[in-house]
């Protein structure tokens, strides 16, 4: 792995503020309700749609590009600032349409308020893009950082003040609106209102490509919730939402926290396959090893964890994250995968395996739920998996990768992880107690990092001392 620092602070960056917002969501599940997290729970697909729908993939169209100018630049800024206040117009407008559909008393206000974060953070697309595009993932850190400090205080200040489901609107828009400010002050980046139709119209098509990729994945990894929601009640969806938020922190946020830093790594070798191919499988192993038995752990003690965390009120949760990290386990391979072939700037036929995946996803969590709505989880880690081998089978045929490269670059870590799961099911079956299974998960946890990884040329304390 190349730029090994980049990819240590692309992870902090991710990783480091998640933890915090974990820690401010214990204060404020102590003041807010199942209730609460499960309107904004059921409002996820709707907001992350129109983020995506915000940035219409600019920012990446930014990334690749070999030079840039601040034309290019100032229209990119226009364009998102005059999409964003549209987004905004069509949510006020339609805001009692939806509080309507869920049969949510004040989900309207609600929505009002939260998507305020469109026109704050319309400015900042192009700073942050352009600390990407000068691998200045340090700087990006601090600065998210310093958002996710400011807001989780005020947040816990509003609950605490019995400000209910606003302690996690004001989260988001304190988190955006200081995040924004900092990387526009350290990207030195002068917002004009110079606007140029052969600028966007050289950056739009990987842009909309890239942007119907990503609605179609948002769609889909926020749809579970809002079925729950709808058909189930809005205290499930809560469940749910807690139970999804620790495994996407593990799982998908992670992906994309490497996928962020290997997109400008990775596409200055695009024209070089082996280059690109060795980079590629080295990430995927790394990330896989290093992230798989983190997952798994999590889902052996999923209902302990959900306590510690959130008190008893919300052991529910546990049954959804115990599941939900088995689709985490795939959902890393997929999006690495699928920011490998974003690198190649082969967008348009990723759009065409995303449909196709993503359509057969949603058909089975629709099945599934029919059967039976505790089936959705089940339904969930199928499609999951099928996500990962279409991606798989694009990428071999793209990359001209060997089927058998990309196989066993992460063969050892499912086989690792399966293992794993197994035993410590079957000392659950046998009545063994909680302090000894989590002593047993500790040894072997340290063995398999410390020894059994340097083994296969992976050695943690050497990453981290490069940093």
């Amino acid at each position: 792995m190349q730029y090994k620092s980049a990819y240590i602070w692309g992870l902090f960056s991710k990783f480091i503020p998640q933890g915090i917002y974990l820690l401010t969501t214990i204060v404020l599940a102590r003041y807010l309700t199942p209730e609460d997290f499960g309107m904004i729970g059921v409002l996820s697909i709707i907001f992350t749609v129109a983020t995506v729908l915000m940035d219409s993939g600019l920012g990446g169209s930014l990334i690749k590009e070999r030079e840039i100018s601040a034309l290019d630049c100032s229209s990119i800024s226009c364009f998102n600032v005059f999409v964003s206040i549209l987004i905004y117009s069509i949510l006020f407008l339609s805001a009692d349409f939806i509080e309507g559909i869920y049969e949510i008393d004040g989900l309207s206000r609600v929505i009002k308020a939260l998507g305020l974060v469109f026109p704050i953070t319309s400015v900042g697309l192009v700073p942050k893009s352009l600390l990407q595009r000068r691998i200045e993932f340090k700087t990006i850190f601090w600065n998210y950082l310093l958002g996710v400090f400011i807001g989780s205080i005020v947040s816990i200040i509003v609950a605490i003040k019995g400000g209910g489901v606003y302690a996690l609107v004001a989260y988001q828009l304190i988190t955006n609106a200081v995040n924004v400010t900092a990387n526009i002050i350290c990207s030195k980046h002068n917002f004009s209102l110079k606007l140029s139709f052969s600028s966007l119209k050289r950056l739009l098509p990987f842009g909309i490509f890239t942007s119907i990729i990503s609605i179609i994945d948002t769609i889909y990894e926020n749809l579970m919730t809002a079925l729950v929601g709808k058909f189930l009640n809005v205290r499930q969806a809560g469940y749910l939402y807690q139970g999804k938020r620790i495994e996407n922190t593990l799982s998908t946020s992670l992906a994309g926290a490497i996928g962020v830093v290997t997109f400008p790594i990775l596409t200055k070798h695009k024209d070089d396959l082996s280059v690109f191919n060795r980079e590629a499988l080295s990430t995927l192993k790394n990330i896989t090893a290093l992230s798989f038995p983190i997952l798994i752990t999590v889902a052996v003690f999923s209902k302990e964890i959900i306590v510690f965390l959130f008190g008893e009120k919300w052991i529910a949760s546990g049954f959804y994250l115990e599941m939900l990290t088995f689709a985490g386990l795939f959902l890393i391979i997929e999006t690495l995968i699928r920011n490998f072939i974003k690198a190649l700037c082969q967008v348009k036929k990723l759009m065409y395996a995303t449909i196709i995946k993503r359509l057969l996803g949603i058909a089975i969590l629709i099945l599934s739920m029919i059967i039976k709505p505790d089936f959705i989880v089940f339904g969930y880690i199928i499609s999951s998996f099928i996500g990962y081998v279409i991606n798989s089978i694009l990428f071999i045929k793209l990359s001209r990768i060997k089927v058998f490269s990309l196989i066993t670059a992460t063969l050892s870590s499912f086989v690792f992880c399966i293992a794993y799961y197994i035993l410590f099911k079957a000392l659950t079956f046998f009545g063994f107690k909680l302090l000894f299974k989590v002593l047993i998960s500790v040894a072997i946890l340290a063995l398999y990092y410390f020894i059994a990884l340097p083994l296969t040329g992976i050695n943690i304390l050497s990453i981290i001392k490069r940093k």
